[in-house]
């Protein structure tokens, strides 16, 4: 008989029903990472590969850490290149609220298209990179570039940069 998943389609719905009553803010932190409510099969495979290949979280929300040389998912905040990055709660927040994937702002952090100092906070480098899947909008991703990992700020998309790159 086949074993049944650790982790299943209706367990991932409930952690991405805000409605529930029980969820306690677990929806919002879960749509963070660039999952959605109307998609929990996605969550479900994601959950079920971090279990396949041993991946735990820590007790620290913004870590993962990988065992026995396994790499951290893409969609957790590592870059091909190395670079790491995490979100801060209104980064988060942010992409859950506008649907911004996390690929398009890993694509930005990657490549950005154009990339200039935040002219309050020199710490603090904003960069630019149209998005062709969402009508070749300007996504602006401010990503604080002093810390280790690098700290992803705020996420949107910037109607004034539209037509200037």
């Amino acid at each position: 008989m086949p074993r049944r998943p650790l982790w299943s389609v209706r367990r991932s719905r409930y952690l991405l029903n805000a409605a529930h009553p029980d969820n306690g803010g677990k929806a919002a932190f879960v749509e963070g990472l660039g999952f959605r409510h109307v998609e929990p099969e996605t969550l479900a495979t994601a959950l079920q590969e971090l279990v396949r290949h041993q991946i735990l979280l820590s007790p620290r929300r913004d870590r993962l850490q990988p065992q026995m040389g396994e790499t951290i998912a893409r969609r957790f905040g590592k870059l091909s290149g190395g670079v790491k990055f995490q979100f801060t709660n209104h980064a988060q927040r942010a992409l859950a609220e506008r649907e911004i994937a996390i690929e398009w702002v890993e694509r930005t952090l990657e490549a950005p298209e154009l990339s200039l100092s935040d002219p309050n906070d020199m710490t603090v480098q904003r960069c630019f990179r149209r998005i062709p899947e969402f009508g070749d909008r300007v996504l602006r991703v401010a990503v604080n570039r002093a810390v280790e990992p690098n700290r992803v700020v705020s996420v949107f998309f910037d109607r004034k940069m539209k037509g200037k790159l």
